[in-house]
């Protein structure tokens, strides 16, 4: 693992940010366009399947420059973080990188997610299957005993194995290029990613709570 963070210092931005952007839209593609029913998320209304048709088009086509902008904005925030910390002025493209690579993670996890509706549970309930989240506490529940608390749906899905191996990626990647003790890596990724998450959760859950109540 040591090797291949070092080894970012030589590869190829472009082409890695490349590799990453095609796999996710091939996933997107898999996940919204093969496997998913639309009705579950539209209803059965053709006007409101043709419209879904159109929006998972256009997010094909946009998917790379969200990733782009999301791993901007993360690498970003944690830049700020490790000036601070440190005291140092780092290398933006190093960390963009090392956030991308973690990026990696959450393409295993549709990879996972694919593979399971696909093959291992094919006969899965659409409902089920537009917020089945492998490896995650919510899938330790079924959706019947949840019930309609989807102000609780998010953490809970969020709540993962692949987001922990995206947590360990930064902080390896961190260690190894920064040259720092994996500890103080790991506080400063607590300190920025780990604080956006929080946010993005609350913030999720206060809108969920508006909307659809506990």
């Amino acid at each position: 693992m040591k090797a291949f963070f070092l080894s970012l210092q030589t590869i190829n931005k472009r082409d890695y940010f490349l590799v990453y952007a095609l796999f996710n839209v091939l996933f997107l593609y898999l996940l919204y366009g093969v496997i998913a029913n639309p009705v579950a998320y539209v209803g059965d209304s053709p006007k409101t399947i043709k419209i879904y048709r159109i929006f998972t088009t256009i997010m094909y086509f946009i998917s790379p420059l969200y990733e782009y902008l999301k791993i901007y904005v993360i690498a970003k925030i944690i830049q700020r973080g490790v000036n601070h910390v440190l005291n140092i002025k780092s290398d933006f493209g190093m960390i963009f990188l090392v956030v991308l690579t973690a990026q990696f993670s959450m393409l295993l996890a549709d990879a996972v997610k694919s593979g399971w509706l696909l093959f291992i549970h094919p006969e899965m309930q659409m409902h089920d299957q537009k917020y089945f989240t492998p490896l995650s506490l919510f899938s330790l529940f079924e959706r019947k005993d949840l019930g309609n608390t989807y102000a609780f749906y998010y953490p809970l899905r969020i709540l993962n194995l692949f987001e922990i191996l995206y947590w360990a990626l930064l902080t390896i990647g961190l260690s190894v290029l920064l040259e720092i003790k994996k500890g103080k890596a790991f506080i400063i990724v607590l300190r920025t990613y780990g604080v956006l998450i929080l946010i993005i959760m609350v913030l999720k859950f206060l809108v969920n709570y508006t909307i659809f109540g506990l």
